[in-house]
């Protein structure tokens, strides 16, 4: 088991997981239900197929690298 892959993999989650809580809190989640969109996105992103998951990551995380400004 390669612990920097794990650690890899964690902190990736954790970064998109608070990305969209935060986007959620936003458009006006209640803060209450925070904790639960968390637990709900973690639990959906760690029981997808590898693939889907890969698909996930680089949906969330696609940003314009060089913005014209």
């Amino acid at each position: 088991m390669d612990i920097s892959g794990v650690t890899t993999d964690i902190a990736s989650l954790a970064v998109i997981v608070a990305s969209y809580v935060g986007i959620a809190k936003t458009i006006g989640l209640n803060a209450k239900y925070s904790p639960l969109l968390a637990i709900v996105w973690s639990t959906i992103f760690v029981l997808v197929p590898n693939d889907i998951q890969l698909k996930m990551v680089v949906i969330s995380m696609i940003a314009d690298p060089a913005p014209n400004r």
